[in-house]
């Protein structure tokens, strides 16, 4: 589910999108790149050595350094005389992930860099870079660039009850409410009732 796709975790506050952020960020076997737009990622992603952002200024430190990831990725895909696929070729590379909490928030702090964020962002997924956002059911726009790529995701959990949220389309799910435990997941076209343990032993 998560190779070079945005998932999108998405629901109201307080009702687990970073507790599941947590656990999926935990064990995940590869390079990590971490947004905190709620300030809860930065333990955890200390503790790991994820390159990390939780501030307009700290973000556009990240955006170069993930841009020149990106590029020394297309460069190695480039010498290898594309005999694979990029997807197929980036699947034997080392993994990388993008994380996103409290997604948001996040075209405030792009603000004129909006634009060059979702061109990145699209590159990355393009050579097989995953990444995973959390975002309110409420507050998720969809007129800036960035907000309306993350809505394109084709896989995500919902907290709390499906008609609350506008990006993934539930025919037939009736309106239902939830604890950080429960959830749903769906993933192109499917729905799944899915437990979800607590992140709390992870520090």
């Amino acid at each position: 589910m998560l190779y070079g796709n945005t998932t999108l975790l998405i629901g109201r506050a307080q009702c687990g999108k970073t507790n599941l952020l947590s656990l999926l960020y935990a064990a995940y076997e590869g390079q990590n790149y971490v947004i905190d737009g709620s300030g809860d990622l930065y333990p955890l992603a200390a503790k790991l050595g994820a390159r990390y952002a939780d501030d307009a200024a700290r973000l556009e430190e990240l955006r170069l350094l993930l841009e020149a990831e990106i590029k020394k990725r297309r460069a190695s895909y480039e010498l290898s005389g594309k005999t694979l696929r990029m997807r197929d070729y980036f699947k034997r590379e080392p993994m990388l992930a993008l994380w996103i909490d409290a997604a948001e928030r996040l075209p405030h702090w792009c603000q004129a860099k909006a634009n060059d964020w979702e061109h990145l962002l699209r590159a990355a997924l393009e050579l097989g870079v995953t990444i995973v956002a959390t975002a309110s059911s409420t507050q998720l726009g969809s007129y800036d660039a960035v907000s309306k790529l993350l809505r394109e995701a084709q896989s995500g959990v919902i907290f709390g009850a499906p008609d609350e949220q506008t990006v993934f389309r539930l025919p037939g799910i009736r309106s239902r409410s939830s604890g950080p435990d429960t959830a749903l997941l769906y993933e192109r076209g499917r729905v799944f009732e899915i437990k979800i343990p607590l992140a709390e032993t992870l520090l």
